[in-house]
């Protein structure tokens, strides 16, 4: 059975620092379109689910970056 975990605060850190942060929490981090974390750049914008949710060891926890070259950090993604 899965472990319940709170969604930690994700935004406004760099991918790498979210990887240490969700990775011992069970939770994996996805691009918003399905990009995997180490080709991820930037400083993370949005996450879903949100801070504070409590979801099960082993969710995706998807973000959106600032990066520049409109990979995973479009917002238009987060809406379309």
């Amino acid at each position: 059975m899965a472990t319940p975990v709170t969604v930690p605060a994700l935004v406004g850190l760099t991918v790498p620092e979210a990887v240490s942060i969700a990775g011992p929490l069970g939770l994996a981090l996805m691009g918003a379109k399905g990009e995997s974390p180490v080709t991820l750049t930037g400083s993370i914008t949005a996450q879903r689910p949100p801070l504070g949710v409590v979801a099960l060891a082993g969710t995706a926890v998807t973000i959106w970056t600032d990066e520049t070259d409109g990979a995973a950090g479009s917002m238009a993604s987060l809406v379309s």
